[in-house]
C-alpha cells in the first residue's frame, strides 16, 4: 500500500494548482482588452509581498513595427508619477534636505507673498488650494507643445489659492508642480537625477526615469487613441507640463521591483510609507481620499493605497491591499480602457493566493 500524501505537500499541490487556474483566468482576461477593446499591448503584474504571483505582456507596444509588448518596455504612467515622486520628497526630508511643514516659498521664491503658508504635505495630499493647470484655457492643444517651465511655473503663480490651506481636498497637477521646483532648488540637483538616484535606482527600477523634453524615447512604448477604424497614434504630450504631475516612464517589471523593494523595507522606511499611505484629516473631522501622493480606498476588511494615471495614448494602475500585502499592476498604451477595473479582477482573482502564502 502506498503511503498518504504528507497534508503539507497536499496543500501545496492544490495551493500550485489553484494558481494555475488563477493565471488562465487572467490571461483571459487580459486577451479579451488586446481582442475585443482594441488594446494594442499591455503589461501586467501581481505581485504578494516579494514574490511574483503572476507576469503578462501581450500586444504590441507599436503597431506599425510590430514591436512586442513586454514587461521591460517602458510606457507613460502619467500621475501614477506621483507615487514617486511623493517617495523621493519624504526620503529628502528624512534627510533634513526639506522640511514637509515649511512653507514652500523658501525654496520657491517666486510665490507671491500675498499668498497663505502653504507647505509641501499640503501640495502632496492637494490640500493647498493651488491651480490645476488641467483647467487652463486651451490646455489641449497647449499640453501639445513644450512650453519653458519658468513660463507654466509663472503662469500657476498667478492664479492665487482657491482656499486656505489644509481645510479641503482639490486634487491639482499645479500642485505637484511647485513641488517638484521646491525639491529642485533645496537639493540643488534635476528632478529627474533626484528620482533616478534617490528612488528608481535603489528599487532596481532599470528603466524608469523622468522624460525630459530633450530625452531619447526610443525605447518606450507608443501610446494610441481611439480612431474611425481601430487606434491612432497618440498627439504628443508636453514633458514640461507633466514635469513632478506626470512624466514619468516605467515598465511593469519596474513597477513590480518597486513594490518588491517597499516589502523589504528598502528606499523607504515603515515609517515613510505609512506617511504616504494615511489619509489626510481635515477640519469637520473628514478624511480626504488621498495620503501624499497616493489615493486611498477603505473597505469593511481592506485599506487599498494606489494610483491610477492617464494621459493621451496610455492608462496605467498601480495599487496594494496593505492588510492583504497584494499589489497588482497594469499598463495600457490606449488611453480611454479604464486599467482600474481590470487590476481590480486580477487582485480579486489572487487574493486567496496572497493568503495562503
Amino acid at each position: 500500500m502506498k503511503p498518504p500524501i504528507p497534508r503539507v505537500t497536499l496543500a501545496v499541490l492544490l495551493s500550485a494548482l489553484g494558481l494555475v487556474a488563477q493565471n488562465q483566468d487572467a490571461d483571459r482576461l487580459l486577451q479579451r482588452l488586446i481582442d475585443e477593446r482594441e488594446v494594442p499591448g499591455l503589461a501586467a503584474v501581481v505581485v504578494s509581498g516579494e514574490r511574483v504571483l503572476y507576469e503578462r505582456a501581450l500586444g504590441v507596444a507599436e503597431v506599425g513595427e510590430r514591436r512586442p509588448m513586454t514587461l521591460d518596455t517602458p510606457l507613460a504612467i502619467a500621475s501614477l508619477s506621483k507615487c514617486f515622486v511623493a517617495a523621493l520628497t519624504v526620503s529628502l526630508a528624512e534627510a533634513d534636505v526639506v522640511d514637509l511643514d515649511a512653507p514652500v516659498r523658501q525654496w520657491v521664491d517666486e510665490i507671491p507673498e500675498s499668498w497663505p503658508p502653504i507647505t509641501l504635505r499640503h501640495l502632496l495630499s492637494h490640500t493647498a488650494g493651488v491651480a490645476d493647470y488641467i483647467d487652463f484655457p486651451n490646455m489641449r492643444q497647449r499640453y501639445q507643445r513644450e512650453a519653458p517651465r519658468a513660463e507654466i511655473l509663472a503662469e500657476l503663480l498667478s492664479h492665487a489659492p482657491a482656499f486656505e490651506p489644509a481645510t479641503r481636498f482639490d486634487y491639482s497637477n499645479g500642485g505637484f508642480h511647485l513641488v517638484g521646483h521646491a525639491i529642485e532648488q533645496a537639493a540643488g540637483d534635476s528632478l529627474a537625477n533626484l528620482l533616478r538616484d534617490r528612488v528608481f535606482q535603489p528599487a532596481g527600477m532599470a528603466r524608469a526615469r523622468l522624460l525630459e523634453p530633450e530625452a531619447d524615447d526610443d525605447d518606450v512604448a507608443v501610446g494610441y487613441v481611439a480612431a474611425e477604424t481601430g487606434v491612432a497614434p497618440a498627439p504628443y504630450s508636453s514633458r514640461n507640463w507633466s514635469y513632478a504631475a506626470g512624466a514619468v516612464v516605467a515598465s511593469a517589471r519596474d513597477l513590480a521591483h518597486w513594490i518588491q523593494a517597499l516589502a523589504r523595507g528598502e528606499v523607504l522606511e515603515r515609517a515613510q510609507l505609512r506617511t504616504l499611505w494615511t489619509a489626510t484629516r481635515l477640519p469637520d473631522g473628514s478624511t480626504a481620499p488621498y495620503g501624499l501622493g497616493h489615493q486611498l480606498q477603505r473597505g469593511a476588511n481592506f485599506t487599498l493605497a494606489y494610483h491610477t494615471g492617464r494621459k493621451p495614448g496610455f492608462h496605467a494602475t498601480m495599487g496594494t491591499l496593505i492588510e492583504q500585502r497584494l499589489s497588482v499592476i497594469v499598463l495600457l498604451n490606449r488611453d480611454d480602457v479604464d486599467s482600474f477595473p481590470v487590476a481590480q479582477r486580477l487582485a480579486a482573482m489572487f487574493r486567496g493566493a496572497a493568503k495562503s502564502r
